[in-house]
């Protein structure tokens, strides 16, 4: 069916997983299939490794991930970081200076929606990247289309035609990265608007009803378009 085998990229949270659960067994069974039909498949989540680790979700779970919302990328056991320089390390201090609760992971920090405007006038130049009620404050220039190339590169092949799903703004650059961009029905209106096309299922049931269409071949003119003469 694939001149290239397509790569399956799924966002966690409200995607893979219901709000305050694990992953959702049917959702990771479909993953499972994707992976038996020679598709390679990347979790890409804003949430650190421990995290993953954590919800029951081990190395051998994805081909390659993207953490931290793209700081991080590739074999979970193996996990590549981008080299953040002092931006981050700033505009960490200047927020806790200005008396605004964080919650810090190793190459990111979140900040409560409602601080944004001040947000905004004291991380310089790093990425803000909305995330439902918080802001996650990244790296300059890094978000989970970034993370997706590297966990690409870690896979051996850039040029790899992708079908991505996430619900947030902060999927926004996953999707515009991906070669066909999805949205399930719980998902923002600024995502649903950027997507190549919304699913009637919601969170997980979306997961599966996407892999579904992926192996019996949906967008596979999309996704392997013919050579032209």
């Amino acid at each position: 069916m694939w001149k290239i085998a397509p790569i399956f990229a799924t966002d966690y949270d409200r995607t893979l997983a219901e709000p305050g659960k694990g992953p959702d067994p049917a959702a990771m069974n479909a993953i499972s299939k994707l992976r038996e039909a020679g598709i390679r498949c990347i979790l890409a989540t804003g949430r650190p490794a421990e995290d993953i680790l954590a919800q029951g979700i081990g190395p051998e779970s994805f081909d390659a991930f993207v953490i931290e919302g793209g700081a991080l990328f590739g074999p979970l056991n193996s996990l590549t970081y981008l080299n953040i320089g002092q931006e981050l390390a700033h505009a960490t201090q200047a927020c806790k200076d200005a008396g605004l609760s964080i919650s810090e992971r190793s190459y990111s920090f979140s900040v409560a929606r409602e601080h944004e405007a001040q947000v905004r006038a004291l991380v310089g130049e790093c990425s803000i990247q909305p995330n439902v009620d918080h802001l996650d404050i990244l790296p300059p220039r890094v978000d989970k289309g970034v993370g997706l190339d590297g966990a690409l590169s870690s896979l051996g092949n850039r040029a790899t035609p992708i079908v991505a799903i996430g619900d947030g703004e902060n999927d926004i650059p996953l999707l515009d990265r991906a070669t066909v961009g999805l949205a399930p029905a719980n998902a923002s209106p600024a995502l649903r608007d950027i997507a190549d096309e919304v699913l009637p299922e919601s969170g997980p049931a979306a997961v599966v009803a996407a892999a579904n269409r992926l192996l019996r071949g949906d967008w596979a003119s999309i996704l392997n378009p013919p050579t032209l003469p």
